[in-house]
């Protein structure tokens, strides 16, 4: 009898192997958002070579300054930038860029997203077109279509990928607008 109250105190500390998986699963998620947001920090911009451009202009192109977060950039100005310079673009979800999080969807008005990923294309900037496989939200979300654009940016974008997506729908807009 005396063995099988001990089996039982037994069974009853492994109910909580689950707390402690789950515990664990969050100190790491918890630590890994900590390094990114720690360990991608600017320290130093040196720029090498012997290109035509010099240090201060491609510090300037780049839009990184020093202290900047390289995993943060990009992700709120980018769909800043493209809902203020392109008043032609829908971008769809939140209005709030700081929602995005580095995936900006959008419409440009009256042309079909593959039609936009391919002019884009041509101006040698990647985008996705289609569905997504999120039919039923595009379908909550009332997009016409059921199709949209999807721009993905991530810490080794610089603020030139941006001018140049905003460029490319420009060029969208004046190909089918004139």
């Amino acid at each position: 009898m005396a063995r099988r109250r001990h089996s039982n105190r037994r069974r009853r500390r492994g109910n909580f192997g689950f707390l402690y998986k789950l515990l664990s699963v969050l100190v790491i998620c918890a630590a890994v958002v900590m390094a990114l947001t720690l360990f991608f920090r600017v320290d130093t911009i040196r720029v090498t070579g012997t290109e035509r451009y010099t240090e201060d202009e491609v510090i300037e192109a780049s839009g990184i300054q020093l202290g900047d977060n390289l995993f943060l950039l990009n992700k709120y100005e980018a769909a800043r930038s493209i809902a203020e310079q392109l008043p032609y673009i829908d971008i769809i979800g939140s209005p709030r860029p700081e929602d995005h999080h580095g995936v900006i969807s959008f419409n440009v008005r009256g042309i079909h997203p593959h039609d936009v990923a391919s002019i884009l294309d041509m101006d040698q900037v990647a985008i996705r077109a289609g569905h997504h496989c999120a039919q039923p939200l595009l379908t909550w979300l009332g997009v016409e279509n059921l199709a949209c654009c999807r721009a993905s940016l991530a810490f080794y974008n610089d603020k030139g990928d941006v001018d140049k997506l905003i460029a490319g729908l420009k060029n969208v807009w004046s190909t089918f607008n004139g």
